[in-house]
């Protein structure tokens, strides 16, 4: 569960680089850069870091990621995404979705692996996100091997300064502030994919290892089509929050940093690079 958004983060606006590595950004301060990279959370474990995200990260004298990881009380994170994630007392799932969804969720679950006394008491969103996990780890996709972790790890051993843009507890608020409808449509929407998840999955990620952001690009503008409140809530407002920490490191920092976010906080119009630029900054793809 520390990576709640790991069936979102995957997506990275630009063309395949010759060298085939992940898409990285440079950003120019008055005294000092910001190497921007987009990140999954989830890989194979013989996954290593790329050759162009080790050549930014040596160059850095602090890491920022969307959380600061590092800091994170392992039961704490429970405590809180069981608080925020489970229904009343009083209700079920199956009182809160209806009979036709419950019966997918049942059939899901069942494929997976899980008993449903263990969704029975989540909100959808949580129910989603478990179903999920579930299936990423069967498929060998694994947290401790995503970049945030293999950074979180070097940079520990390096002492390096280790900051979040964002708290845990806001991500999750994310998700438990979700309106019922919108939050219907993402279990829904997960129960429809999950047949083809695998093949979805590994589509994108070979994309981003290539750096093919313009792939990537097509792929998410498929997946949020009908969906463009959910992607608002949990992308588009936080790129506009996390702008204002950007530019004040980029006004008044003196070190250089290696901001890592999920990869999808990195497309279009409304992704951190266009606002970077919109907003005046030098930002080139290396």
């Amino acid at each position: 569960m520390k990576y709640i958004f790991s069936m979102l983060l995957l997506l990275l606006t630009a063309t395949v680089t010759v060298n085939a590595q992940p898409a990285m950004y440079t950003v120019q301060g008055k005294h000092n850069v910001l190497h921007l990279i987009g990140t999954v959370h989830m890989l194979q474990s013989t996954d290593a870091l790329p050759e162009n995200f080790s050549k930014a990260y040596a160059d850095a004298s602090q890491l920022l990621m969307e959380v600061d990881t590092s800091a994170m009380d392992p039961m704490a994170l429970q405590e809180l995404m069981l608080t925020a994630g489970m229904l009343p007392e009083d209700e079920t799932l199956e009182s809160y979705v209806g009979a036709a969804t419950y019966i997918k969720v049942k059939s899901a679950a069942k494929e997976a692996g899980l008993g449903m006394d263990m969704l029975d008491h989540m909100r959808p969103w949580l129910a989603a996100l478990t179903l999920e996990e579930v299936i990423f780890a069967k498929m060998g996709f694994d947290p401790n091997s995503g970049i945030e972790m293999q950074l979180t790890k070097r940079a520990a051993q390096d002492h390096k300064v280790i900051s979040g843009l964002e708290t845990m507890n806001e991500q999750i608020s994310l998700f438990a502030n979700l309106n019922k409808k919108t939050e219907l449509e993402y279990l829904t929407n997960t129960l429809e994919e999950l047949g083809t998840l695998r093949n979805d999955l590994n589509e994108l990620v070979n994309a981003w290892r290539r750096g093919d952001e313009s792939k990537l690009s097509s792929l998410l503008q498929k997946e949020m089509a009908g969906h463009e409140q959910f992607y608002d809530v949990l992308i588009y407002q936080r790129n506009k929050r996390w702008i204002n920490q950007l530019t004040n490191l980029l006004e008044n920092g003196d070190d250089n940093y290696l901001v890592a976010v999920g990869a999808l906080h990195l497309v279009g119009d409304n992704g951190v690079v266009a606002l970077l630029r919109k907003a005046g900054y030098k930002v080139s793809r290396d």
